[in-house]
């Protein structure tokens, strides 16, 4: 019996998508009113992601600025793929012209897209990027946007080189030439992470930075988590760790609260160790205005949003994605990456 319920419930929302594909279509041509606001729907993976609150605001900021063209209707995912699936099945039976996704679990994209292809609705999946874009390339009315890791590595590896160049006395406890480093990793099997993670070890080597790898651990790009992590960390290699090399800033910026809590990073140039991260979040930016913290990588996430915006109303009104932008797709030719702004490193 509840296979038979389960089998009803998938006919009957097929049947919902094809109502709403013939009624957007016509001739295989979608009708577009283009003075119509476009109603588009963001799903966020969880709203407490300082990263994803930014997102979010530069979205409501455009919205603002375009009251007669887009509506953007938020989804918070709490990050859990179970609620994202309920929120997505109940919008797509309602309806909506624009699906904006950002993943929770990145190994569901080739499903979500599936079920978003059947109902016909354009969809951008943004910054959280799955490990293959197949299904991507399959749907004809899906595109992604999002960063590129490689780069974030290497302007990582450019702050600690400058610091530790300028200030190697200080920074180099052993007294050994060699950088010894905790990394402070994202999630597993995510793309971004690997690409973040290798990289900046790479820049380093390339600008001949001798350096040892004392311990890593993954901490989902969660501060308490990073928190906990670089306390127990500390117990066991403090007197050797020279610097804290986070894929995010929210993890450094628990990074940090763990050093004070042994005395280090106080603002001054005494007991401090290396600590970077990626975003550019407010908060970073403050630690390192006080001294407290190195470095961070900046993400332009106004241009973030102003590429949903535009690209996603190109969709929506069956345009080339790229129409009227200064956009461009990488080799995939279904990726838009938004380059990093650049760096800020704190003045010694």
């Amino acid at each position: 019996m509840t296979v038979s319920k389960k089998i009803v419930a998938k006919i009957l929302t097929i049947l919902v998508c094809i109502n709403l594909m013939f009624t957007n279509t016509v001739k295989g041509k979608v009708q577009i009113n283009p003075e119509k606001i476009i109603n588009a729907s963001v799903f966020l993976y969880k709203y407490d992601d300082e990263y994803i609150q930014k997102v979010k605001r530069s979205l409501e900021e455009l919205q603002e600025k375009n009251k007669n063209s887009v509506n953007y209707t938020f989804y918070d995912g709490e990050g859990k793929q179970s609620v994202q699936d309920s929120q997505l099945e109940k919008v797509m039976k309602q309806g909506t012209d624009l699906i904006l996704l950002n993943i929770v679990d990145i190994n569901s994209t080739d499903k979500i897209i599936n079920k978003i292809k059947q109902c016909n609705i354009p969809v951008i999946l943004f910054n959280r990027e799955p490990r293959s874009l197949d299904s991507v390339k399959s749907y004809g009315k899906a595109v992604f946007i999002g960063n590129n890791g490689e780069e974030a590595g290497r302007l990582q590896g450019k702050i600690i080189n400058e610091a530790w160049k300028k200030e190697q006395n200080l920074f180099d406890k052993s007294k050994n030439n060699v950088f010894q480093y905790i990394l402070i990793k994202g999630e597993k099997n995510n793309i971004e992470t690997e690409l973040r993670s290798d990289y900046v070890i790479r820049s380093l080597n390339e600008h001949g930075i001798k350096n040892i790898e004392v311990a890593s651990e993954y901490c989902d790009w969660n501060k308490n988590y990073a928190k906990l992590v670089v306390k127990s960390l500390f117990l066991r290699y403090g007197n050797i760790i020279e610097g804290i090399i986070c894929n995010n800033d929210e993890m450094a910026e628990g990074s940090i609260e763990a050093l004070h809590e042994f005395g280090y990073n106080m603002g001054s140039m005494n007991n401090n160790v290396i600590v970077v991260g990626i975003d550019g979040l407010d908060g970073a930016l403050e630690l390192i205005k006080k001294k407290e913290m190195t470095g961070t990588v900046v993400q332009n996430i106004d241009e973030m949003a102003n590429a949903l915006y535009l690209v996603g109303n190109n969709l929506v009104l069956g345009r080339d994605p790229l129409y009227d932008t200064k956009y461009k797709f990488d080799s995939s030719g279904v990726a838009i990456r938004i380059p990093y702004s650049g760096y800020v490193v704190s003045e010694f």
